[in-house]
This record gives C-alpha cells, sequence and structure tokens, in this order.
C-alpha cells in the first residue's frame, strides 16, 4: 500500500492523524506527504513520524487572497501547482492519492489519479451544514472539482455531506488528536480561584471580545473569585483593555507538554468563537477531561457533545452556563463525559477505521 497525501501547508491539526495512519499501515507499506516549501523550517511537533512515513516540502508559487477565506480580515495564503508536484508524486508510484482540501497545489494530486486511473479521496472541512459561510466562489469550487472525487473524508461533522452530490463513500475522521498523549490531570485542579481556559489565536473571529462581556456579566452574579487563563499568541494589550476587572492571566503560544500542563490546570476550558469549521481544540481539552463551553458557531460543538453548548453573542446566557460551573458536581460529571468522548474520537481509533475503508472501497483489488 503507497499513499501519497498532498497538502497545501503544514497543518499541526492533522499531525496525530497522520502518525496513527501511518502507524495502521500494513508492513512494507509507504505513506508520502508532500507539501508546500516555505521559507522557515517547521517545528518537529509538526512533522509526522514513522519508518514508513516520508514528508518532502516542494517549491511553487505563492499567493495571498482574502476572497477565499472563512473570514473577511483574515487572508488566505495557498500555493499554485507546478510541475515538480507532479513528477514527485509519479516518482512514488501510488496505490491512492489523498489530498487535503481542494487548493490549486493539492489539485495536481486529483488530475494525476485521474490521468493515471487510481482512486483519489478528498479530506475537507467543507459541507452542505457549513457552506452558507463560505463565498459563492468556494462553494462553486467545491462542486466542481469534488465531482471528480472517488472518497470524501469529512474532517467536521458538516462536511459529512460533500458539497459534490455524487454518490462515493464518505467516512468521518475529524481533526483529533491521540487520547493516548493527551491524558487528564491525576485530579481536579481547583484550588479557589475557577480557571476559565481559553487556547488559540488573538484574533477577531475568535471571540475573545465576546468571552470578557460575559466574564464581565459574570462578576455581577457572583462574588466567588475566576480567572480567564489566555493561551495563544496575538494582540494581548487589546483583550486587556476590553477586560477591565475581570482577572486575566497570559501565558503566550503554547505547545507540547506545555499546552497540555496548562490546560490540565485549568477548571474549565472555553471556546467563544464566532466561526470555526471544527475547532480541534476542543478535542484535545475534551481528551485532558475539561468540562466544556463552546460555541454553536464551532463545529467540534457538534461532534464531542459533552458539555454546554453557547451562543457566544448572547451574553446573558453565556455567564449562567459559566456560573453553572462553580458546582463541582457539575464540574465532575462534564470530566468524566469529555474524557469518554475523546477517547471515541481519539486519532489512533479513526486512523484504523480509515485504513480499513481505503481498503475496503478502492484497494482490495
Amino acid at each position: 500500500m503507497n499513499i501519497v497525501q498532498l497538502i497545501r501547508a503544514r497543518a499541526p491539526y492533522l499531525k496525530a492523524l497522520q502518525d496513527a495512519f501511518a502507524a495502521e499501515m500494513p508492513a512494507g507499506s509507504r505513506f508520502s506527504i508532500l507539501w508546500s516549501q516555505f521559507d522557515t523550517e517547521p517545528a518537529p511537533d509538526v512533522l509526522p513520524t514513522g519508518s514508513n512515513v516520508e514528508v518532502t516540502s516542494i517549491a511553487s508559487k505563492a499567493f495571498t487572497s482574502k476572497s477565499w477565506s472563512l473570514w473577511p480580515q483574515e487572508a488566505v495564503a495557498s500555493r499554485l501547482p507546478s510541475r515538480e508536484v507532479w513528477r514527485a508524486i509519479r516518482e512514488r508510484r501510488p496505490d491512492l492519492i489523498w489530498m487535503h482540501e481542494y487548493s490549486p497545489y493539492t489539485l495536481t494530486g486529483l488530475l494525476y489519479a485521474k490521468w493515471h486511473r487510481i482512486p483519489v479521496v478528498v479530506s475537507s472541512e467543507i459541507g452542505r451544514g457549513n457552506a452558507h459561510f463560505f463565498s459563492r466562489a468556494v462553494r462553486i469550487w467545491h462542486r466542481v472539482w469534488g465531482k471528480l472525487a472517488d472518497g470524501f473524508i469529512a474532517c467536521c461533522p458538516a462536511a459529512c455531506e460533500p458539497l459534490a452530490a455524487t454518490p462515493v463513500p464518505v467516512i468521518e475522521a475529524f481533526h483529533a488528536v491521540d487520547s493516548r498523549v493527551f491524558t487528564p490531570a491525576t485530579k481536579p485542579p481547583y484550588n479557589n480561584v475557577l480557571t476559565f481556559a481559553y487556547a488559540g489565536h488573538l484574533v477577531p473571529r475568535k471571540g475573545l471580545d465576546l468571552l470578557l462581556a460575559a466574564a464581565k456579566h459574570l462578576k455581577t452574579l457572583t462574588t466567588q473569585p475566576f480567572r480567564l487563563r489566555i493561551i495563544g499568541s496575538g494582540d494581548a494589550d487589546a483583550i486587556r483593555q476590553l477586560a477591565g476587572d475581570v482577572e486575566l492571566e497570559f501565558t503566550g503560544f503554547l505547545t507540547g507538554e506545555s499546552l497540555r500542563d496548562s490546560m490540565r490546570s485549568s477548571d474549565v476550558f472555553v471556546l467563544p468563537t464566532r466561526q470555526d469549521t471544527y475547532a480541534a481544540v476542543v478535542h484535545e481539552a475534551a481528551c485532558l477531561g475539561l468540562p466544556l463551553l463552546i460555541s454553536k458557531h464551532a463545529g467540534a460543538s457538534q461532534a464531542i457533545r459533552t458539555g454546554f453548548t453557547i451562543d457566544p453573542h448572547d451574553t446573558s446566557d453565556f455567564a449562567r452556563h459559566m456560573l453553572a460551573m462553580f458546582d463541582p458536581q457539575t464540574r465532575a460529571t462534564m470530566r468524566t463525559a469529555s474524557r469518554h468522548r475523546g477517547e471515541e474520537l481519539s486519532a489512533h481509533h479513526r486512523a484504523r477505521a480509515l485504513r480499513e475503508w481505503m481498503q475496503h472501497h478502492f484497494l482490495l483489488a
């Protein structure tokens, strides 16, 4: 079994599934990952590992556009196809091509597969359930190219119904982490000050201003102490200006065990996002056994389903759900449910299902 995966950019949220998938492949198999070349070397925790994994960066021209972005203020960087990508695929003689999203860069794999009559599957975060968040150009792009795919891998619940209405196999493989790596604290961390943790970029789309509004309202509902732990990089000064008398703790950008420790020592995980097709950090928090307060605008709220799903724009309701987290029994029940669901969706379980799906539908012949 030789699989080639094409990705336009290095995606840390794919690493756990890539590692687990490589480990599930039969002896003698090869998993080749082709992604575009960047000016800086990737961090070690982004690179997939395994004796049968080959990661190759291939140079290609870049372009940046806001018209293809989910959020108008955030530009999307992509890469153009090149002869080098085609040549790299040909040298690896794949039995199946797996392309992640329909960027111009990854479309080289789709065209190669059609030309050589080998199966091609597409993993995507876009489907009928969230298409309204994307521009008309993005929707048309997915419908057109999706008609050439032989199968779809849904990276979020909305993508379980692909935009290309073709009768081909679909499997769920949401952006996930390995529950054997993301393990809970041995005991609840609460130490008189309830800590609500947020992890992600400090950008408007993530809704930190909505969290601060709810936290201010919470202070009118209770005298019990609490803090907001902000894990991530961005304009911290702008957040401080909005905070008023809400206690904040900024950790900066964290990865690896530092990130896990910071989240483990929190009491509740909260994601007030205005829009996320999935938000893999919710699965990280679930595996760590944290009670969850997740925006209804995050695809993970439909997949995890163990905590409170909130409308982040409804400040009073948001604050009431935060208030409920002061109850120890509520947190204890949610911790157990979060960990259980996190294990169910763990990358090592989904990788096994994904490998069996590929073999059954595309590789048995």
